[in-house]
């Protein structure tokens, strides 16, 4: 009889000729078994291919262990394995042994990862609603004052300079404090961080509302820059616990998610100065700041009374934000997340300027710094799709980044585009291309930061969602903090025209790195396939999923966890039937 080498209790797969039988040993590497003799492999023919491996077979293994030296229990099972999910679908037809071992037809997790909110559970439904609710609050408070703020601090005496440090110092202290909230959101509780954070947001942004009854001068501008920072205390915390939440009770759908998410933010921004000028012209400079303000305070309650706790069993810190600095992906990715939110800030302080030239009333402008969010907004949810459905994170981010520099070279237009005209359709054109692809740039970007933390070996937990949120929340809120600023000295010194063109050469650097990055990633991985080895980082098989959701080549200590993750209804390990190794010794199986 054969003797097995350690494997994992749960780590059974099999091949199309029904000869090999594929185990994981204690060191994740695949092992193949064919007339005694084990090897690590990629595929039984040696070649890294997978177009061998699909077919269902009908088979009787028969499961021996050494507690239970006598080889007459059989299991008849119906086994397929899948290329999507590189593991097998077991499913029981012995009726007898499946009462006996309580054995339910498995599924694949990774088999359906389209976001369907009928099938979530309550407590997700709820969890979605009320990020939904909070991202919408805190797009409304963040460009509320925009239609009047900078005319009613004119009045008290504050200079332009003045006014930009109060709308910089939102993105600035945003930037600070997120790395913060994300790297001890594991100690504070992620509920906790949340609620406190949406409370604090809301309550400021109501005695933001009672500053134009204070003294004028430089009180009011420090008021202002406090009450605003503290702010944007609130909104960096309740925003990075939201990331965390979302990767923690939506594993699956981590781009969908926050891709709708990025929805709600996008039409908070969009109608929240017309809110904010609507309720101006009602009630004064305080109405919109109270309105806006009591609604998210409201909000907060809500969540505090009601929102569940994220389960998260991990206790143990594994790293800081520090850490998640060892992995090129997440540099690779920061890059994308500061180049896309750099473009968003640079039209901020420029385009209104750049479009006086065509003679368009106030409204006409208006509208025109509504096209980008709009369809941000509308297709945020689509590339998040992409994203979690079809795994091409890699294609999405390079692509993305070339559409955002076409749309910037189309704004100016750009000075070596001659054939490009100045004139008001060009710039139209421009901002519907960069709004349709911004969201291809930013929403993956989400993902490839959870895979980057998951090459260096951070568990799925939430304090590694929580360094993830911080680190994505710090790096955005930099971009638009450094996108105003460049774009306005830019546009000062060089012009709009070239302005826009320097921008759309970021985009351009960001995705020549990324094919760069992602190319060599892909040669790497391929390499180590045709080797039948595994890689040293133990991390995928392809370029965009993690190896515990999409091959069997994982790490040692991940090896029983990823798979009683994936088989929480019919865990091999769980099985009653003397194939299973229960004291966690090596099993021994025999055709």
């Amino acid at each position: 009889m054969d003797t097995h080498p350690p494997i994992s209790p749960a780590a059974y797969f099999l091949t199309k000729s029904g000869s090999y039988i594929v185990d994981i040993n204690e060191h994740g590497q695949r092992l193949d078994k064919k007339n005694g003799v084990y090897r690590s492999l990629s595929s039984p023919s040696g070649n890294g291919k997978d177009n061998d491996f699909e077919q269902e077979t009908n088979e009787t293994i028969f499961f021996n262990d050494a507690a239970n030296p006598r080889n007459e229990d059989v299991m008849h099972a119906s086994r397929k394995y899948s290329r999507s999910s590189k593991l097998e679908t077991i499913s029981s037809s012995d009726s007898e042994a499946n009462e006996a071992e309580d054995v339910k037809p498995e599924q694949d997790p990774q088999a359906d990862t389209k976001l369907k909110f009928s099938k979530l559970s309550k407590r997700s439904k709820y969890t979605f609603i009320m990020l939904a609710i909070a991202n919408f609050g805190a797009g409304c408070g963040f460009s509320l004052p925009a239609p009047f703020y900078p005319r009613e601090a004119e009045i008290k005496g504050a200079s332009p300079t003045a006014i930009g440090l109060v709308f910089s110092s939102f993105q600035l202290v945003n930037f600070i404090a997120a790395p913060l909230f994300g790297n001890y959101l594991t100690q504070l509780g992620a509920k906790f961080v949340y609620t406190s954070g949406i409370m604090v947001a809301g309550t400021t942004a109501i005695l933001f509302g009672f500053l134009d009854q204070g003294p004028s001068g430089t009180i009011f501008v420090v008021m202002s820059f406090l009450v605003r920072s503290i702010e944007a205390l609130g909104v960096s915390a309740f925003s990075t616990a939201s990331f965390a939440i979302i990767s923690n009770e939506f594993p699956q759908h981590i781009a969908s998610v926050f891709a709708t998410l990025e929805t709600c933010l996008g039409i908070g921004l969009m109608v929240g100065p017309t809110i904010g000028g609507a309720l101006y012209e009602v009630g004064g400079f305080g109405l919109p700041f109270w309105v806006v303000g009591a609604i998210i305070v409201i909000s907060g309650l809500a969540i505090f009374t009601c929102l569940p706790a994220p389960t998260d069993t991990t206790e143990k810190r594994q790293g800081t934000v520090f850490t998640l600095l060892k992995s090129p992906m997440v540099w690779v990715t920061m890059l994308c997340v500061m180049v896309g939110s750099c473009g968003f800030g640079f039209l901020d302080p420029t385009l209104s300027n750049h479009l006086d030239q065509f003679g368009l009333s106030t409204l006409a402008v208006g509208l025109f710094f509504v096209i980008v969010p709009f369809l941000h907004a509308i297709l945020a949810p689509f590339w998040g799709f992409l994203s979690d459905r079809k795994d091409i994170q890699s294609p999405l981010l390079v692509g993305g980044s070339f559409l955002c520099a076409i749309g910037f070279l189309f704004m100016g237009p750009a000075p070596f585009l001659p054939f490009l005209p100045r004139e008001l359709w060009t710039v139209t054109v421009g901002l519907v291309f960069y709004g349709v692809s911004i969201g291809c740039a930013i929403v993956p970007t989400m993902k490839c930061l959870v895979i980057g933390a998951r090459e260096i070996g951070l568990s799925d937990n939430l304090n590694t969602f929580g360094l993830v949120a911080g680190l994505f929340n710090s790096i955005f809120c930099l971009g638009a903090f450094v996108g105003p600023t460049i774009g306005g000295a830019l546009v000062d010194q060089i012009g709009f025209y070239y302005g826009s063109t320097i921008i759309a050469a970021f985009y351009f650097v960001s995705m020549v790195v990324s094919a760069i990055f992602f190319t060599l990633r892909r040669i790497r991985r391929k390499k180590i396939i045709a080797k039948g080895g595994t890689s040293d980082d133990n991390t995928t098989t392809s370029d965009e999923m993690p190896i515990n959701e999409k091959s069997p080549l994982i790490t040692a200590d991940s090896t029983t966890k990823a798979l009683d993750s994936s088989y929480s209804s019919a865990s091999f390990s769980q099985m009653n039937a003397p194939g299973s190794t229960q004291n966690g010794k090596s099993s021994q199986l025999k055709q």
